[in-house]
């Protein structure tokens, strides 16, 4: 949906509807969050990286899916962008993580 889609109502009468700065820092915190974790979970035993995984994991698919997904002219769509891409490289991660501890316990 583009802005201009609402005629007679300006940019920022619909910005004042969603708390933008707020959605904004829980897409770069949600994104470093993923970073910090992906370079925790190399350093730690697989039980203890599947735990991370799993709450860390957890905390990105609630935070993506409270997301309004508001349009390029009232968020800063790169940064949502980004989080994204970093969510698709953790669940890669995550899988691994999970394949690793799926065969300790078949061994």
């Amino acid at each position: 949906m583009q802005c201009d889609a609402f005629p007679g109502i300006e940019i920022d009468t619909l910005c004042q509807l969603w708390p933008i700065g707020q959605i904004e820092s829980a897409y770069h915190h949600t994104t470093k969050l993923m970073v910090d974790s992906s370079a925790k979970v190399r350093g730690l035993d697989v039980h203890a990286a599947v735990r991370e995984t799993f709450l860390v994991g957890e905390s990105v698919i609630r935070e993506i899916n409270a997301d309004p997904l508001l349009p390029d002219e009232m968020i800063n769509a790169k940064l949502r962008g980004e989080m994204i891409s970093q969510m698709k490289l953790y669940n890669e991660l995550g899988r691994s993580v999970w394949q690793q501890f799926h065969a300790n316990l078949q061994a």
